[in-house]
């Protein structure tokens, strides 16, 4: 009898949590004005984060596919959302180029994203300003 009300419970446990939410996660797809970065930067991004404040999705259309290995979750707080995204690829002329992608959703104003992406041996930037629409 006692085995039985404690299964019962903890159903009722798990069914309440599902129903808030509890593995939800994040999720956002964001619109870019990248329109000057010669497609050095997406105009479009997908985002989603788990609960564990860990990164799940990093997606564009527009863009090369990105490896979520070589993403990392700086912060992950009320006030920003902040990735850190370096890519080592090969160039038409079998250079190797680094980039350094820092993608910062801010909840607190209304999801402004802001997508900056620099060559590590270049003084080059792209610095590009958006909005996110939080799923």
């Amino acid at each position: 009898m006692v085995q039985k009300i404690f299964l019962t419970s903890l159903t009722i446990a798990t069914i309440s949590l599902s129903s808030f939410g509890a593995n939800a996660g994040e999720s956002y797809n964001c619109e870019l004005d990248a329109s000057a970065t010669r497609g050095w930067v997406p105009s479009t991004i997908q985002i989603s984060f788990n609960d564990d404040k860990e990164l799940t999705k990093l997606y564009s259309a527009d863009y090369p596919p990105y490896d979520l290995e070589l993403a990392k979750v700086l912060r992950y707080t009320k006030d920003f959302r902040e990735i850190k995204y370096i890519e080592q690829s090969t160039t038409s002329t079998g250079a190797r180029l680094k980039t350094m992608h820092t993608i910062t959703i801010m909840p607190k104003l209304n999801n402004k994203i802001i997508y900056e992406m620099k060559f590590s041996a270049y003084s080059n930037r792209y610095n590009v300003r958006g909005k996110c629409e939080k799923l």
